[in-house]
């Protein structure tokens, strides 16, 4: 298989459950605890999720990555910056008329669980495919 389509292809299969994983690990961190990781279907139906959700901007990931020239850590985190920003906006522009009414961690949580969500499996696919 050509390079650009097994990179592609990696963020696509690697890059959801990753980006569950981070999501899960922002959540903990936060104090939220929505899923019940001992019990199988608290982690087996978020995965299928992840898989909806995740795929196009692994995608969009894969392909930004794929395209590089010369691939690095820095340029590779810029991809994954540029993705994370575009649900990041989307959320901030939807929780528009609740931001003054919010806490700081909320403001933060709103800017930084997206982009992490992006950036961090972004950069583990490039990893895995390189």
């Amino acid at each position: 298989m050509h390079k650009f389509g097994r990179t592609v292809l990696t963020f696509v299969i690697v890059g959801p459950p990753v980006g569950l994983a981070v999501l899960w690990g922002l959540t903990m961190l936060v104090g939220h605890r929505p899923f019940l990781p001992g019990h199988v279907v608290a982690w087996l139906a978020p995965l299928g999720l992840a898989y909806v959700i995740g795929v196009l901007p692994a995608l969009f990931a894969g392909i930004g990555v794929a395209v590089l020239e010369k691939p690095g850590f820095w340029r590779v985190s810029r991809v994954g910056l540029i993705v994370g920003l575009v649900p990041t906006v989307f959320f901030a522009l939807t929780q528009w008329p609740q931001l003054p009414s919010a806490n700081v961690i909320d403001i933060l949580d709103l800017f930084v669980r997206p982009v992490s969500i992006c950036l961090i499996p972004t950069v583990a696919c490039w990893l895995v495919a390189r």
